[in-house]
């Protein structure tokens, strides 16, 4: 079984996205600008699919993807999404 972490690491300058499999980086993002997943004023909750990125959300709200379980050819996502002053729980 494999197993993929995903989050960000500095390059000294930049936050790069990356997902670790077995331990091994692997970038998704080109290192030129911060990847925070913003668009503009809000947090999109993303995953990358072949090294395009999907969001998960239209940007409405601020979203945040908590997990990623892969069962044979489906794949779920738990996070959540801030609607107003309440967090709801999405997958």
């Amino acid at each position: 079984m494999d197993i993929y972490t995903c989050g960000y690491e500095s390059n000294g300058t930049k936050n790069v996205a990356k997902v670790w499999k077995k331990g091994a980086a692997i970038s998704l993002t080109d290192e030129t600008n911060n990847a925070n997943a913003y668009n503009c004023t809000k947090y999109i909750a993303k995953y990358w699919k072949n090294g395009n990125a999907v969001s998960l959300s239209d940007g409405t709200n601020n979203t945040k993807a908590n997990t990623v379980f892969v069962s044979d050819i489906d794949v779920y996502i738990i996070g959540l999404d801030n609607i107003g002053a309440k967090f709801v729980a999405k997958y």
